[in-house]
């Protein structure tokens, strides 16, 4: 009779183990799923639905995407209504694409290269250059991104 109870925890100690094994297996799966697809969707359309100040935007899908190489004065700064209302004119309500490059930074912002559709030409301007280009930011290298779009 003792040795039915000990071989009868014994099974169900072995059960539950496989099953915890199990299950920490699906969890990894998961994981590794939406690695990939996170790395599968680098390049995704999006609409800009908030501007947060001249770098940073949130997307439709809640999605805070803060400009890459770009760095525009911050809310006690001169220059941050004009840069905010550059990005504004640029993408605010817009079908913009957006590049995820180096995931996320230390406020939880989708680090990007955003385009924009040129109406008057037909093609993608780049966002992050017209920027600086107009004067509303400086080029801002940081986690070690190669800025030379900024440079083209």
């Amino acid at each position: 009779m003792k040795n039915s109870k000990n071989l009868i925890i014994y099974c169900l100690c072995i059960l539950g183990l496989v099953g915890c094994i199990s299950f920490a297996l699906y969890l990894l799966s998961l994981q590794n799923q939406n690695e990939n697809q996170i790395s599968t969707e680098t390049l995704l359309s999006t609409t800009a639905i908030s501007i947060i100040d001249g770098d940073t935007f949130e997307t439709a899908s809640g999605e805070t995407i803060r400009l890459l190489c770009v760095d525009t004065p911050e809310k006690t700064q001169a220059g941050y209504e004009e840069a905010s209302a550059f990005l504004s004119s640029l993408i605010l309500g817009k079908d913009v694409k957006v590049e995820r490059e180096h995931g996320k930074d230390k406020y939880n912002r989708t680090l990007a290269w955003v385009s924009v559709d040129n109406k008057a030409g037909g093609d993608f301007i780049l966002v992050n250059k017209m920027i600086v280009d107009e004067g509303f930011g400086s080029v801002f290298e940081y986690n070690n991104t190669d800025c030379g779009r900024m440079k083209s």
